[in-house]
């Protein structure tokens, strides 16, 4: 299994930020929790709460409906990560001849699914905790728990998003 390479991480790390900066006008207004709705009402997609029968699957986007799903019996971190998963996957894989994405479990993919499944997790990092916002909180907040407060993420996405912009080192 590969990991997304440099030059990929960086045109999502861009593509995100140009996104928030196109819905909110510019970098200081954007705020902590970072609020979706205004990227999916622009982009005219709907969000809803979904009860998935296969419990391996956290959510879905269907690009003809241009439908989020994600999982009713969540929590609020898991789903606002997979909501902003599934937007990922709008921006990030429009490309693909496919229209339904679900996101689920790993161990139940394949390679080229892994690999957009990845790109889906750095976008939604990256725009649940743009960079710039995170560093200018790092300089005050150094707990990994009151920064996922602060974003309203969970910890390990707090953990590995603090991690891979290099603000954290690893234990």
């Amino acid at each position: 299994m590969t990991s997304l390479n440099q030059d990929r991480i960086q045109q999502i790390e861009n593509l995100t930020l140009d996104l928030l900066i196109e819905a909110y006008g510019s970098i200081s207004k954007i705020k902590s929790p970072v609020d979706l709705t205004p990227l999916f009402d622009k982009y005219g997609i709907k969000i809803y709460k979904t009860k998935f029968e296969d419990d391996s699957i956290a959510g879905s986007f269907i690009r003809s409906e241009k439908a989020i799903h994600v999982r009713d019996d969540d929590t609020y971190t898991r789903q606002i990560f997979t909501a902003a998963h599934e937007l990922g996957h709008f921006f990030l894989h429009d490309d693909r001849n496919k229209d339904i994405f679900f996101r689920s479990e790993q161990y139940l993919l394949g390679d080229a699914e892994i690999e957009e499944e990845k790109e889906a997790n750095w976008f939604a990092a990256s725009i649940l905790m743009p960079k710039p916002n995170v560093e200018n909180v790092t300089f005050i907040i150094k707990k990994v728990e009151e920064i996922s407060s602060l974003f309203q993420v969970s910890n390990s996405t707090a953990y590995y998003r603090l991690k891979n912009l290099g603000i954290l080192n690893p234990a």
